[in-house]
């Protein structure tokens, strides 16, 4: 069958019917795969009525054939405000995704990533920069929807029907965040030098770990590379993240994160603990915290006693290695 242009708009009261059978289609799959963040009371009707009356339903549609819905409401989830096992990204206004649902015709072509990438050219027309969603801790789907549309994820909260597992996403005003994927590496580790010495400057040091590590990298969708981290083993059900960095130009868009959550869920299959070492800057320290870190214990005079120059960050030379660590089973 020919395809059609897809486009993207609000919608309205006559697409309520063709929105029903594509929810009823969507709560079907799920309960039929017994995923339960659908039930038969929800979401309703009424629910899509009263997105669409308020402004909030959109639609994909190809031709005259509506293909996607979900609700795209700019302004505060009440169920947002109180997280637990992690945090949020930021603090900005932000867009919350709610009911997304692709028709059964239109299932494997991709809609799903299609409509929260014109939810992203929707918030830049209004200038806003964060993007949250939740979703059930069953729905893979979604949740690999989430991943390749470079969402972290942040913690869970508690709605009347259960826990959801929330995501936050900041994008960058001057185009879209790169689709990415990430993949281990077996062979010329070095290669990816240049990143490496981002997070560990000398390149001695990161020969003592490289050659034990096993080294991921993030790759966008023209192959190039995003980050890598390197992760060691070191016994007793214990590892240790020993290199992450991201490429300058796209720094500060959550790829840290992603790749330590990615880490953490990748390694818990055999480990129980996860620890990261880092100098006593309030900027890293913080970033590991947000990501589920709590301080572990300090070696003193680490980088005076193992490196050949001072290091700096913040303005002042570092001294003692920062450990931190994460469960990985809680």
């Amino acid at each position: 069958m020919e395809q059609k242009e897809l486009t993207f708009s609000q919608a309205t009261a006559e697409d309520a019917d063709d929105i029903m059978e594509i929810i009823d289609y969507a709560r079907r799959q799920m309960m039929a795969e017994g995923r339960r963040q659908w039930n038969e009371a929800y979401p309703a009707r009424e629910h899509i009525e009263a997105d669409i009356s308020r402004g909030h339903g959109y639609v994909l549609r190809e031709g005259g054939a509506v293909r996607a819905y979900g609700a795209v409401i700019f302004g505060e989830e009440p169920a947002y405000r109180h997280i637990a096992n992690g945090r949020w990204l930021s603090r900005l206004p932000y867009v919350v995704l709610h009911r997304l649902a692709v028709s059964g015709e239109a299932r494997g072509r991709g809609l799903a990533v299609r409509f929260i990438r014109a939810v992203e050219g929707l918030m830049r027309e209004r200038g806003t920069r964060s993007f949250r969603v939740d979703t059930n801790h069953d729905n893979a789907a979604m949740r690999r929807v989430l991943d390749r549309t470079g969402f972290t994820l942040c913690g869970d909260i508690e709605y009347d029907r259960g826990v959801r597992m929330v995501y936050e996403k900041l994008i960058d005003e001057a185009g879209p965040t790169p689709d990415v994927t990430i993949r281990q590496v077996t062979a010329d580790k070095k290669r990816y030098l240049p990143l490496l010495l981002l997070a560990d400057e000398q390149e001695s040091m990161i020969d003592r770990y490289l050659g034990r590590a096993d080294l991921f990298v993030m790759l966008d969708g023209e192959g190039e590379a995003v980050a890598v981290a390197a992760v060691t083993l070191e016994g007793e059900g214990t590892c240790e993240l020993k290199n992450l960095a991201v490429a300058p130009s796209l720094q500060r868009r959550g790829f840290g994160r992603r790749m330590v959550d990615y880490l953490c869920r990748r390694y818990g299959e055999r480990c129980h603990t996860m620890l990261v070492g880092t100098g006593d800057s309030r900027q890293t320290v913080g970033f590991y915290q947000s990501c589920g870190f709590v301080r572990s214990h300090v070696v003193p005079d680490f980088f005076t006693l193992n490196y050949d120059h001072p290091i700096i960050e913040e303005g002042k030379p570092l001294r003692d290695m920062i450990y931190l660590r994460r469960g990985l089973r809680e």
